[in-house]
């Protein structure tokens, strides 16, 4: 449903292919809204549509059917320098010549706002500047690309993206090649731009425990179908933990994870400090050995020392003493316990 306060809609969008006369529909039906302030991941398995829905968002394709809305305008009314000013579309691996300095790479976001001869203005230096400082790159303005790391290289594009001064942020797989720390600081950024600034930010991501936790709303494509809604609410009516099938892959609410069941009858009972609990349930859930707090004839209990953590095994076998989770579970790999059953 679109509101007043929705800066993107889409309506009936029907998106895929049109090659040598056969139609190729990834997606039905499409119905989706956006608001500025707001960070939406698009999540979905591999050839889903996930980038193609965002090309048609940035109006680079057209739908098959249906129109898309960009402050209750429709795209295709807008002309392109029209476009280019509240639009900004960040490609994935976007390809930039690495001789090129950053301040040079932010500069060519405010080309859609500059004369045909392509001048900055005083006004165009100072958005440069906001943008740079906006994602922690004002310091290496004069760096070239390639002495940048890739969590400073797609800061830079960013900071192009913002140069443009757009309503809508449109990134594919913005966290595709960089580490887990870079990861989550790419995503808090993106999260205080559109708070801070007012953006709207959609981006595509397969890391969809970062966006389970950080997007104020999934756009989640499954069955050629987009299921909206926030994260927590397709974590309680099972739709986020659908999207696997039937890999046995679950989302585990209590750790925010997704988890693969694993089919096994070995059960140990597992008691002790609540940490240390936790990680050690974890670890034997990755064996296959399900743990619990009743009587078993094999039991297990994790407690702090004065020398540190003790896991200590009793069952048929014996009683057997380990100083690391690793040793544990390397024992009872070699001895599988009994079925508690």
């Amino acid at each position: 449903m679109n509101t007043s306060s929705d800066i993107l809609t889409l309506h009936g969008i029907e998106a895929g292919f049109n090659e040598s006369g056969r139609k190729t529909t990834l997606l039905y039906d499409v119905n989706l809204a956006a608001k500025k302030g707001e960070v939406v991941s698009v999540i979905g398995a591999n050839g889903s549509g996930k980038s193609t829905l965002l090309r048609i968002i940035a109006s680079i394709i057209k739908p098959l059917a249906g129109n898309v809305e960009l402050a209750s305008r429709r795209v295709s009314d807008y002309t392109g320098s029209e476009l280019a000013g509240l639009v900004a579309f960040v490609a994935a691996g976007s390809s930039v010549p690495l001789s090129m300095r950053v301040d040079e790479l932010v500069s060519l976001g405010r080309f859609p706002h500059t004369n045909w001869m392509g001048r900055l203005k005083n006004d165009d230096m100072i958005m440069i500047e906001e943008s740079l400082n906006s994602v922690g790159m004002l310091k290496l303005r004069e760096r070239p690309l390639y002495k940048l790391s890739d969590g400073e290289k797609q800061r830079a594009v960013i900071a192009r993206a913002l140069a443009q001064d757009p309503v809508l942020i449109l990134l594919d797989e913005p966290t595709a090649f960089l580490d887990l720390p870079n990861r989550y600081d790419l995503i808090y950024l993106l999260r205080k731009l559109a708070e801070e600034r007012g953006k709207c930010v959609v981006l595509t991501t397969h890391d969809m425990e970062i966006a389970a936790r950080e997007s104020d709303k999934l756009w989640l494509i499954h069955n050629n179908r987009v299921n909206e809604g926030a994260p927590e609410d397709m974590i309680i009516n099972g739709i986020l933990s659908s999207l696997f099938g039937e890999r046995n892959i679950s989302y585990s609410e209590s750790d925010g994870v997704f988890k693969r069941g694993r089919v096994t009858g070995s059960l140990v009972k597992l008691e002790g400090e609540r940490r240390l609990v936790k990680l050690t349930a974890r670890a034997l859930e990755r064996l296959g050995i399900k743990s619990t707090a009743g009587n078993c004839p094999d039991s297990i209990s994790a407690l702090n020392s004065a020398e540190g953590p003790r896991w200590t095994y009793t069952g048929k076998r014996g009683f057997y003493d380990f100083s690391t989770i690793y040793g544990l579970t390397t024992f009872l790999k070699e001895h599988h316990v009994d079925n508690g059953a």
